[in-house]
């Protein structure tokens, strides 16, 4: 066979090329051998005797508010009068955790204050002074500063899902 280079001829006069094999050591074999030949990306999720306590504030949260969307369901939005489509948190549930649950801090809402005006809290404490009267509010809001960061247990959100879902 003749060379394709243009400075040889007939006859090649580069040395051939010699590939050369790389040893597998002793530990390059172990490494082999714990490395699996495919990664799963899908795996079982493990059973699970219970619910985690996450998963029961959602799903107490999920009964609560179903449960306001019927109470308040023939009453007018409580900030705008509009047909109210929510349960809307006159203080957020995120910062507020100990008034999450409070009837009177939640209310039926429409979409658009609850959503697209952030709540309209000024005129979400007027209907609140309106419908529950000026003490219910104060206490409101004393309830809200003293339990801001409440720790809901198992036990008090399976008594809140029993409660709401009958």
């Amino acid at each position: 066979m003749t060379c394709k280079h243009p400075t040889c001829g007939a006859e090649c006069r580069r040395p051939a090329k010699v590939k050369e094999r790389k040893l597998i050591t002793p530990k390059k074999i172990y490494r082999l051998k714990q490395t699996p030949l495919k990664k799963r990306r899908h795996t079982k999720a493990k059973p699970r005797k219970g619910a985690t306590l996450s998963e029961l504030t959602l799903r107490a949260q999920a009964v609560f508010n179903e449960w306001i969307r019927r109470r308040d369901e023939f009453e007018a939005c409580i900030s705008s009068g509009q047909r109210p489509g929510q349960a809307g948190h006159f203080y957020p549930a995120g910062s507020f955790s100990g008034v999450r649950f409070d009837e009177v801090n939640v209310n039926g809402q429409s979409v658009e204050d609850n959503i697209n005006k952030s709540g309209n809290e000024q005129a979400y404490r007027i209907g609140l002074v309106a419908r529950y009267g000026t003490e219910a509010v104060a206490a409101l809001d004393a309830r809200a500063r003293e339990t801001k960061l409440k720790k809901w247990t198992r036990e008090e959100l399976i008594a809140i899902i029993v409660k709401y879902k009958s």
